[in-house]
């Protein structure tokens, strides 16, 4: 069997905690398994070297930028062939270059173009555990980029696909994927199965065990994932191929974003050109509505400012730009949620009972979402973990687990 085992940032955030990743390594590979390793950074190393890009420059030019950041997961993973080494192990590192991970040259935002597998595959035939430095490629001109934050998920995914692996296993500093935020729920339980759908969407709305490009790599290539803890015993998360394992509906996971923003504008027929220009500035739109003349849809607070000044400059300084701040995006998670009144009641029913406005929603077939102040953002989601009754059995997980 052939597995990717990719390591994030705190699992090989100090040399100690590399022995302990590498140790995973070991076992795959004494076990009889062919093993390909990807590393992130060191924890808080590639933000340290983004504050040195920023201290030289205020305005970086991308390209060096991207070789600065991407100095972090060399040095991870020098270290790490270094400890499998040390154990005994025929491990050798390997750079972006030298695998080669060609990559588009879109500097700091790059994507997986193509894997040539021929010199990974060459190795593991003689015996060796390539150890490939994560979230960095190289372009048909021969300089650096990187995938963007998470960017080694991107890696360890794009490997898997190319190398025709059996398994890629990601492991993390968390279980795998919870019903909630455990700082929330404290009884948030670990949801041992779970679609390829469900966690898009997940990654999507900023659940940290996936980056979303990588879920969604994952997914459109049917590449088997397992999310799992690096320093607890246990299985982790498996995420399945089949897109409709269940026949019943229900909500799997609560996700919780605070610090957002809701903008209202008038809608006027430049529409497109004014998306056009918000794609071009990376503002991210979510639950766009539209209602008596005027469309309204949510995004980060920290973007809020910025985005209402390039609306402004598109259609004009008077017009009419609305910002509510200090709300919180809550989303359901699950398969098959729309149009299921039960679902839909008991939602409402936690929010009329607390007497709790709704800022805006948004449904899907697997995402309900919906905003609220802040305030009560923790108190919803505890409410709604009860309400579904995300703490209980695992019937559902059974299901999947058969289909």
């Amino acid at each position: 069997m052939l597995v990717i085992q990719k390591f994030g940032g705190t699992s090989v955030a100090t040399p100690d905690m590399i022995h302990k990743s590498a140790a995973h390594v070991a076992d795959a590979y004494r076990q009889g398994h062919q093993v390909v390793v990807v590393v992130s950074a060191m924890a808080g190393m590639t933000d340290q070297l983004d504050r040195y890009v920023y201290d030289v420059s205020l305005a970086p030019d991308l390209r060096e930028y991207d070789v600065v950041v991407s100095s972090g997961e060399q040095v991870t993973c020098g270290l790490m062939a270094l400890a499998l080494k040390s154990m005994g192990l025929p491990a050798s590192s390997w750079l972006s270059w030298q695998v080669p991970v060609r990559a588009s040259a879109d500097f700091s935002q790059s994507r997986v173009k193509e894997i040539d597998p021929v010199r990974l595959q060459e190795a593991l035939s003689r015996g060796m555990i390539p150890v490939v430095a994560g979230f960095q490629g190289v372009t048909d001109t021969q300089d650096l980029t990187t995938f963007g934050r998470g960017g080694s998920d991107i890696t360890a995914v794009a490997l898997a696909v190319s190398l025709k692996a059996d398994r890629c296993d990601l492991y993390k500093d968390v279980p795998g994927v919870l019903t909630a935020d455990p700082r929330i729920v404290s009884h948030a339980r670990l949801i041992p199965f779970m679609t390829g759908q469900e966690m898009l969407e997940l990654a999507s709305l900023g659940a940290k065990v996936l980056q979303p490009r990588a879920a969604e790599l994952a997914l459109s290539q049917g590449v088997s994932l397992r999310l799992l803890s690096t320093f607890e015993p246990g299985d982790g998360t498996h995420i399945l191929l089949q897109e409709n394992a269940v026949e019943q509906p229900l909500v799997r996971s609560l996700v919780c974003q605070k610090y957002q923003a809701q903008l209202s504008l008038e809608y006027q027929d430049d529409f497109s050109l004014l998306l056009k220009e918000l794609e071009r500035a990376h503002v991210s739109l979510d639950m766009m509505s539209f209602l008596n003349g005027r469309m309204s849809f949510s995004l980060p607070q920290d973007k809020a400012d910025q985005t209402k000044s390039l609306i402004q400059h598109i259609q004009g300084k008077d017009k009419d730009v609305t910002i509510q701040r200090d709300l919180a995006k809550i989303s359901l998670v699950g398969v098959g949620l729309r149009g299921h009144p039960r679902i839909l009641r008991a939602l409402f029913d936690v929010l009329s009972e607390k007497k709790i406005t709704l800022e805006g929603s948004s449904l899907s077939e697997t995402r309900m979402s919906i905003l609220v102040a802040e305030e009560y953002a923790e108190l919803v989601v505890r409410l709604l973990h009860k309400v579904y009754d995300l703490g209980g059995d695992q019937s559902h997980d059974q299901e999947l687990r058969s289909a």
